[in-house]
């Protein structure tokens, strides 16, 4: 826990110092649910909550999951970042949990004014 915390801080302090980019980190933490907010549909549901933002950088917390119980596996999610100057995609690979297939907590961190995207539904940052 104290190494993580460690690395985070040094994440973002490197993010104040660089500015621009975009970095993804999978968390092995819990926060409280009041934290979250939901958006999406009855099948896929995309929680999340702004964890900080400055003028240049907004870092959020997000999971995600999806009602498939008729489906055996599921390889993927994909994660959308829009920035003013490019497009970056990565690759979350799901869990099955009951009915359910699950990505767990992740920390994104972005440029301010990017979209963020996790299987086309748009988490909406502002």
């Amino acid at each position: 826990m104290k190494r993580m915390f460690l690395g985070v801080a040094l994440m973002l302090f490197a993010s104040a110092c660089l500015g621009g980019f975009v970095f993804l980190k999978e968390l092995n933490v819990s926060f409280p649910e009041e934290m979250y907010k939901f958006v999406g549909t009855k099948t896929f549901v995309v929680r999340f909550f702004v964890l900080f933002g400055d003028e240049k950088e907004l870092g959020i917390v997000f999971n995600g999951s999806f009602f498939a119980p008729h489906i055996q596996s599921l390889d993927r999610f994909t994660l959308k970042v829009e920035t003013g100057e490019s497009v970056h995609t990565f690759f979350l690979q799901p869990t099955r949990k009951g009915f359910y297939f699950a990505i767990g907590d992740h920390l994104l961190i972005v440029p301010k004014g990017s979209k963020v995207f996790l299987e086309n539904q748009e988490i909406p940052l502002y």
